[in-house]
């Protein structure tokens, strides 16, 4: 969209936001008065995200903009204790290791080497692309990094297997891609920005800070494998397509001294983060000391020279300004006053069991982010979480992590960026990424949920 129609669609845009934004003073007259600023920032972010307008945004200024309206809606002392938040120390640290990994052919490596051993059968692609799309979650904890990785890999695979743009097999190759690089990797704690911006609002707001091996134990069968097969599952249910040519086995040359220098950083990270409950080190401090190491001379890993070109600035933006408001929406009583309005509307029952209560918990972030996408809930959601625990008798750790599994259930592709992205690098239609997701979203309701609470109750943690 260009000339006219594209500073008339700005403008429209702009216009419904501000005037959503003016609706949370006239609509929520039980607020404090000192809320009412940040919803109405929430709710102009939300608007100019998710609107039919959100195109006419330009993509480079939308990190810029939630970063001013975050600004506005936190103090400046929240403004400092965003800049020493762990979450945004975690990816910055994310950011540079995506950057190695993809620098150096140690992710593409890993990528095709792992795809070429999967057979020709539809379902086998589809099984292929999940493993390769969880392994990379654990050693490349950026899902924009995986999906800009993975998807051209997957092209190329589809080209080499005869699979034409615009074709079943072709559409549901590519889904099955940009829905594993987040949706299954939202049961590893560093592994998508949604996870670090609810670890940030945590920290800040509870003194809460989550593990990485307690926060996999609890999410990886449910939020991770699970969600895994119902996407493998629901991809070949819908666009199965026998390939027309059989895949060729790839021969990858030796690894480079940069390759290995960097697999051993990557290793040594993963088991710094597997047992933080032992050495109790941030997963921030793992990061930024792995990201360091890369730097190291006399022949560094990723030369210093270019790299501000090199790494995704706009992501690191994006999540200060998420804790941020996640920052300005606690201290503004605007959670309180989210707290309150669930506990007292939502089903929400100390006398009831715990998987009920956790329930309605995963529920109520679910619908919450279609209204402020993703990262956006984790950021709203995450604050109202004392009262949500007070209401429902649930330990803290448990809502945070009913919250999580609301928020990995996403209904339509705006929701998740990295689908929007893998959609958009292949040529997708938008109306196969609503099909895909929403039919994703139903069947983990029905599967991954279920198999989320069993887990819990097994566990202990309800």
């Amino acid at each position: 969209m260009t000339g006219p129609a594209a500073s008339i669609a700005r403008i429209g845009a702009i216009l419904l936001g501000l005037a959503l934004a003016a609706v949370p003073a006239l609509a929520w007259p039980a607020l404090p008065p000192e809320a009412v600023r940040p919803l109405g920032v929430l709710v102009l972010a939300g608007a100019l995200w998710a609107s039919p307008w959100r195109s006419a945004t330009p993509a480079a200024a939308r990190p810029w903009l939630l970063g001013t309206l975050a600004v506005a809606a936190a103090p400046l002392p929240l403004q400092q204790e965003v800049v020493t938040s762990t979450a945004l120390w975690l990816v910055a640290g994310g950011l540079v290791i995506g950057v190695a990994v993809k620098a150096t052919g140690l992710g593409e490596r890993l990528a095709r080497g792992l795809v070429s051993r999967i057979g020709g059968s539809y379902g086998a692609l589809i099984g292929g692309i999940m493993v390769v799309g969880l392994v990379l979650a654990f050693v490349m904890p950026s899902s924009m990094g995986r999906v800009v990785l993975l998807t051209p890999i997957v092209l190329s695979l589809a080209a080499a297997l005869g699979y034409r743009h615009g074709t079943r097999g072709y559409d549901g190759l590519i889904l099955a891609t940009g829905l594993v690089c987040i949706v299954p990797a939202m049961a590893i704690l560093p592994a998508t920005v949604p996870n670090v911006v609810m670890l940030g609002a945590a920290e800040a707001q509870f003194g809460e800070t989550l593990r990485f091996f307690t926060f996999l134990k609890a999410q990886f069968p449910g939020t991770g494998l699970a969600r895994a097969v119902v996407i493998a599952l629901v991809v070949w249910a819908l666009y199965r397509q026998r390939p027309a040519r059989e895949p060729e086995a790839a021969r990858p040359g030796p690894m480079s001294r940069r390759e290995r220098r960097l697999a051993v950083i990557l290793a040594a990270a993963l088991g710094l983060w597997a047992t933080d409950s032992l050495h109790h080190i941030s997963p921030a401090w793992i990061a930024v000391g792995a990201a360091v190491l890369c730097f190291l001379p006399p022949n560094p890993i990723l030369p210093l020279k270019g790299l501000h070109r090199k790494v995704n600035v706009k992501a690191l933006i994006m999540v200060a300004a998420l804790v941020g408001l996640g920052a300005g929406v606690a201290q503004s009583g605007m959670a309180a006053g989210l707290g309150g309005w669930a506990a007292e509307t939502l089903p929400l029952d100390p006398g009831q069991p715990g998987w009920l209560n956790a329930l309605v918990i995963g529920g109520l972030a679910m619908v919450a982010s279609v209204a402020v996408t993703t990262p956006g809930v984790a950021a709203v959601v995450t604050p109202a979480a004392g009262r949500l625990a007070d209401a429902s008798g649930l330990p803290l750790d448990t809502v945070l992590m009913a919250e999580v599994m609301g928020y990995a259930t996403a209904l339509l592709p705006y929701q998740v960026p990295p689908l929007l992205v893998a959609m958009s690098m292949a040529g997708v239609p938008f109306r196969q990424g609503v099909r895909a997701s929403l039919a994703v979203a139903c069947a983990s309701v029905l599967v991954a949920w279920p198999v989320t609470l069993l887990w819990w109750v097994w566990l202990g943690l309800l």
